[in-house]
């Protein structure tokens, strides 16, 4: 599997909170204030690292992961050290995922700024922090875990079903599919009780990531059939 370095190149994270700066310019937003304080975030959460500068219209053939360990191939084996350094990715443009974007911890994660589009098999994120100022397109789940992380968007969220599990969640456009929140308080009603540790005790109201990621993983469903 190719190394993300292959794809893009390393620059400092001045320098990416300043292009990402101006994307966000370009995009003439009412409040690009929404947007920019994602510029100082990246500077203050991890500042000792650097940013992957990926162009317009990259395309990764596998899965992104986003827990400090962008380098990672399927098999788990390191693509290039230098990817360890790294503690934002920030595409100037749309940008392609033909797997998963993948942050496993509820605890840690790294940025992914998209100056574009954004188009991906399914998002399974936790603390890592996700900007889109165009458009997200899943065709699976979008799953997000925990407080600590972020989904914003400057445009629509289109994919089958969104669960956001007590997390910030930010569409500036329509979102185009089925909502299961924590804030609605329907998670327990709507998905299937495997998606839970104890999937027979009914106060049990909080999904779990990687029994949400294994129902993904391997096309089983997530809504209950019975689901209003």
């Amino acid at each position: 599997m190719r190394s993300l370095l292959e794809l893009g190149h390393l620059e400092s994270l001045e320098s990416a909170a300043q292009s990402f700066a101006s994307c966000i310019e370009a995009r003439k937003f009412f409040d690009p204030e929404a947007f920019a304080m994602w510029c100082r975030r990246i500077l203050v959460d991890h500042p000792s690292k650097q940013a992957l500068i990926l162009p317009p219209g990259t395309v990764v053939e596998g899965d992104l992961f986003l827990d400090g360990d962008a380098g990672l191939s399927l098999d788990g084996e390191p693509d290039d050290p230098a990817l360890a350094s790294v503690a934002t990715i920030l595409a100037l443009g749309s940008l392609t995922i033909h797997g998963s974007v993948i942050n496993v911890s509820t605890d840690d994660g790294d940025f992914l700024l998209v100056g574009g589009d954004l188009h991906t098999h399914a998002v399974i994120k936790g603390a890592a922090s996700i900007v889109v100022l165009g458009t997200l397109t899943s065709q699976s789940a979008i799953f997000c875990d925990y407080c600590a992380g972020a989904l914003v968007t400057g445009g629509d969220v289109t994919a089958p079903l969104v669960i956001s599990n007590d997390h910030d969640l930010t569409i500036g456009g329509t979102l185009n599919g089925v909502l299961i929140s924590s804030e609605l308080g329907n998670m327990r009603a709507s998905l299937v009780a495997d998606v839970f540790a104890d999937p027979n005790d009914p106060d049990d109201e909080w999904p779990d990531g990687a029994l949400v990621r294994a129902q993904i993983d391997a096309g089983l469903p997530l809504l209950r059939s019975d689901a209003a």
